[in-house]
C-alpha cells in the first residue's frame, strides 16, 4: 500500500500497545516528527510505562506539536489514540492550524500483540490492558471515516504494515 501524506500535516498513528507505531513511524519520518506518549511520561517520570504522569505528558506532547506546528513543521502523534476523547483532541490541534488529519492505523492481531508486550521484559501491560486496546480499536475502525480525519489508512496485519510506503507530496 502507498499512502500520500501532505507536506503540512497531522499525522495520528492508532494502534494498541505491542502494535509497533513508534517503530512505524521512526521508519517513515523524522525523529523529531514523531511525539510519542511514551517518551514523554519517560521525560518526565525516567519511566515510559509511569501511567501516573499521563496527563502531564500528553500537555507536554500537545505543547510540544503547537510549538512544531507554529513553525511549519509536521507532527506525528504516536499513541493508542483508541479512545474517542483522545482522537478529538489529535483533531482539534489539526483544525487549530487548519490542516489536514490523517490517521494512520495499526491494525495487529490480538495473538501477535499479547505475544509482543510478553517479551517487554522493561515494559510489558497486564494482558487484559492489550485486549481492551484492541477490543476498543476494532470497535473504532468503523467510525474514524465520520471524526472528521480527511484520510484514513488501516494497515491490517504485520505483513502490510511492514510493507506500507509513505510518500510526502
Amino acid at each position: 500500500m502507498r499512502i500520500e501524506i501532505p507536506e503540512k500535516a497531522v499525522i495520528m498513528l492508532m494502534g494498541c500497545t505491542s502494535s509497533g507505531k513508534t517503530s512505524f513511524g521512526l521508519k517513515h519520518f523524522k525523529k523529531t516528527e514523531v511525539l510519542s506518549s511514551d517518551a514523554f511520561r519517560e521525560m518526565i517520570a525516567d519511566n515510559e510505562n509511569d501511567q501516573s504522569v499521563t496527563k502531564d505528558a500528553f500537555a507536554l506532547l500537545y505543547h510540544t506539536a503547537r510549538l512544531r506546528l507554529k513553525k511549519g513543521k509536521r507532527c506525528v502523534i504516536d499513541a493508542t489514540n483508541t479512545q474517542a476523547f483522545a482522537r478529538r483532541q489529535v483533531l482539534k490541534l489539526a483544525w487549530s492550524f487548519d490542516l489536514p488529519c490523517i490517521a494512520i492505523v495499526l491494525n495487529v492481531d490480538e495473538n501477535t500483540l499479547l505475544e509482543r508486550n510478553r517479551k517487554r521484559e522493561d515494559r510489558g501491560y497486564p494482558d487484559y490492558v492489550v485486549e481492551r486496546h484492541f477490543r476498543e480499536l476494532n470497535e473504532s475502525i468503523s467510525v474514524l471515516g465520520e471524526e472528521g480525519f480527511n484520510s484514513v489508512y488501516v494497515l491490517n496485519g504485520v505483513e502490510e504494515i511492514d510493507r506500507v510506503e509513505i510518500i510526502i507530496s
